[in-house]
């Protein structure tokens, strides 16, 4: 997702697990606010083959 924040814009990659955290892929859990969420983007894996 990316965030706006006063020092701009700010990207956050990882699992949501509440409305409010992302579980990132090193298992760090970060809070953000969800008003400042400027774009949602979902990541696939890559397939198989």
């Amino acid at each position: 997702m990316r965030l706006h924040e006063s020092g701009g814009p700010t990207e956050l990659l990882g699992f949501l697990e509440t409305l409010t955290t992302v579980r990132k892929r090193n298992g760090e859990i970060v809070t953000f606010d969800p008003e400042q969420v400027v774009a949602w983007r979902i990541v696939l894996p890559p397939a198989k083959g």
